[in-house]
């Protein structure tokens, strides 16, 4: 199942490596293989990334996350079905892998197609790529949505992960109800995305793409 957890703090101000980590423990039960943290620090701000691993494709040490390549690394939850389809084509345009997990494949096809790597994919996922040289954040969830994906920006803070409650967690949001999601739910007994029941945090729709740069959050439809 695996678990994403993703933080760009601003002055270092709000979420604390110590406290990132525990935020991050709060899904190891999704990933009970392997759990790591990364973090990079870029001008005035830090972005971290934590990982929580259930090894499927690639049970070697080469498959755990975040898994960097070049100068971009990723966190990872799902599955691309038709990966090594992709990996051949990527093979034949030069490039090389060390392990056999879907996950650096999904590193290198954003190498070479950029934001236009999500129209390959064939599967259910929710990923976060972070790019070192251009500090940009590139994010995206699946076309029917299967695996989730949960993001908030306050100020110049942004939090995105698996789970709504390690968002709430983080201390980043204010635990307040969005009485409008409440209303779907107890009219439909569901809360359509982007929606959630917490006030500022939405579900990234499915089909869709996320990116911050230079401050700035955007959302695109790529499905």
């Amino acid at each position: 199942m695996c678990s994403i957890l993703g933080c760009l703090d601003y002055n270092n101000s709000i979420l604390s490596l110590d406290k990132f980590q525990q935020v991050n423990k709060l899904m190891h039960r999704r990933g009970p293989d392997h759990s790591d943290i990364k973090e990079y620090f870029f001008s005035d701000r830090v972005l971290r990334l934590g990982h929580n691993r259930l090894s499927i494709l690639d049970l070697s040490n080469h498959g755990h996350q975040p898994m960097t390549f070049d100068d971009l690394v990723i966190v990872y939850n799902g599955e691309v079905y038709n990966f090594l389809e992709i990996r051949s084509d990527l093979e034949k345009l030069g490039y090389t892998f060390v392990s056999n997990s879907d996950t650096e494949v999904i590193l290198s096809a954003y190498q070479h197609w950029g934001d236009a790597c999500v129209e390959h994919f064939r599967g259910m996922f929710a990923f976060l790529i972070w790019d070192v040289r251009n500090q940009r954040l590139f994010a995206a969830r699946d076309r029917l949505g299967i695996k989730p994906l949960y993001w908030s920006m306050v100020g110049e803070n942004v939090i995105l992960g698996s789970e709504l409650k390690t968002i709430l967690a983080s201390g980043l949001i204010e635990p307040v109800m969005n009485y409008q999601a409440l209303h779907h739910y107890l009219t439909f007994y569901s809360v359509p995305p982007p929606l959630t029941m917490l006030e500022n945090v939405h579900s990234l729709l499915p089909g869709h793409c996320l990116t911050w740069e230079k401050d700035t959050v955007s959302v695109k439809q790529y499905w």
